[in-house]
């Protein structure tokens, strides 16, 4: 069955108007969603590194020459876990009792800051969305043996 003569290329015409609809649409909900991937990523190395200096030796986190290793530990599991993202900037800050961690004193809270930098994938596409960059923080009471 043809179509009347009237009707020749309205659905090409339908599909242009709606694709030129859908495409910075889609492009909106991918580049949001990974952003609220990379932050979820970079929450879950916060809460994982956070946990382990939770659970830490309080001898390791009590001495001075011992918690660096621990810092260490931590600032690697960040970097292991936030690897899968391969962002452009990564600052990870690991702090006791809200100071830097110098084992003189054995905290009662441990904080790890985990600060990410997300790039714009879409620049030529969708110039006006901007980097973005994102600070996950976890903090915990030291439960340390």
């Amino acid at each position: 069955m043809r179509p009347a003569r009237g009707q020749r290329g309205a659905v090409a015409l339908e599909l242009a108007l709606t694709l030129a609809f859908l495409f910075p649409v889609m492009a909106l909900l991918l580049f949001y969603g990974r952003l609220l991937y990379n932050y979820e990523v970079a929450q879950k190395a916060a809460h994982d590194a956070t946990r382990y200096l939770a659970s830490a030796s309080r001898v390791n986190l009590g001495s001075t020459s011992a918690v660096a290793y621990e810092l260490a530990v931590a600032q690697a599991i960040v970097q292991a876990e936030v690897s899968v993202l391969s962002p452009s900037a990564l600052s990870v800050t690991i702090l006791c009792d809200n100071v830097q961690c110098s084992g003189l004193d054995v905290p009662d809270t441990v904080s790890v800051g985990v600060q990410i930098r997300v790039r714009n994938t879409l620049p030529g596409y969708a110039p006006k969305l901007t980097d973005r960059v994102f600070i996950a923080t976890q903090s915990m009471h030291y439960v340390g043996n």
